[in-house]
């Protein structure tokens, strides 16, 4: 990585977003641009709207979280519509990362600013849970073998490579999911379960699996076969191997479609409290 976009509602906390972001970094001679956004509710909530006093504030934060000796810069920004800020931004900028705190909800209808970007943003975007739990040194890559189209073959090398480097930088293991959809409606009824879903594609899914993780060259890593409703599996696997970041692609409903349905990526993030890192297709 050369060049990273760091985000910042300043209402928010940014301790874990800043670790997250130090610990990325150490040893790389990427930059960073890190934008702190006021709106008019932050003003309400801090007292402060001095771009100038925000940037020094933030200045004495990176020095704290040891992020000033890197390449940087700081901007202050009067903006409630963080998004299309930065979808903005990023078309004019070539960054390889951005980074927020993410801020979860369980909210059906309500669109936050991170479902926003990961519909709007076409470069990786890391989310950092704000209410970090403890951790274990694993990496989980969620991929879909099954799905034989080229955009979704292009995504599982993406985020089967963010995944793994990642986790050789931070000496961790890689988990690759795969998870083999099950009619939630059908398994209610009885009428089929994971178990008997797994029984019968197991065999052949862990073969293409140990081929796609020997054609992208992966190593120090381990398997997990999973059916049942996509985005609760690789929750619970997530949860259950307390893992230090979870790696998804997103192709990103828009409209009516992506109001109501939404995709993996974003139901994933409705109930989970890890970091998790979207990566896209290429355009």
């Amino acid at each position: 990585m050369r060049k990273i976009l760091i985000i910042w509602d300043f209402s928010k906390d940014v301790a874990p977003m800043l670790d997250k972001a130090a610990a990325l970094l150490k040893g790389s001679a990427a930059s960073f641009h890190f934008v702190a956004f006021i709106s008019q509710d932050t003003i309400e909530k801090t007292g402060i709207s001095n771009t100038a006093t925000i940037a020094a504030l933030v200045e004495q934060t990176l020095s704290a979280h040891q992020l000033s000796q890197a390449p940087h810069k700081v901007f202050a920004v009067h903006q409630d519509d963080i998004a299309t800020w930065v979808r903005d931004l990023c078309a004019d900028q070539h960054y390889d990362l951005v980074i927020k705190a993410g801020h979860r909800t369980e909210q059906l209808f309500y669109t936050p600013t991170d479902w926003q970007l990961i519909r709007a943003l076409h470069i990786p975007l890391l989310l950092v849970s704000d209410k970090p739990q403890r951790q274990h040194k694993a990496v989980v890559a969620a991929i879909d073998l099954q799905n034989d189209s080229a955009v979704q073959q292009e995504l599982n090398r993406k985020v089967a490579e963010f995944a793994w480097r990642i986790a050789r930088h931070n000496e961790a293991i890689l988990h690759l999911v795969q998870v083999v959809p099950v009619n939630p409606v059908l398994q209610d009824l009885d009428l089929t379960s994971g178990a008997a879903v797994l029984e019968k594609s197991a065999p052949a899914l862990q073969a293409k699996l140990e081929a796609f993780a020997e054609a992208e060259q992966l190593t120090d890593f381990q398997i997990h076969l999973q059916a049942g409703v996509v985005e609760q599996e690789i929750q619970q696997l997530t949860k259950k191997l307390k893992a230090s970041l979870l790696v998804m692609g997103s192709i990103g409903r828009t409209g009516l479609s992506g109001l109501l349905l939404g995709n993996t990526a974003e139901k994933v993030l409705q109930h989970l409290h890890h970091d998790v890192l979207i990566v896209k297709p290429e355009r």
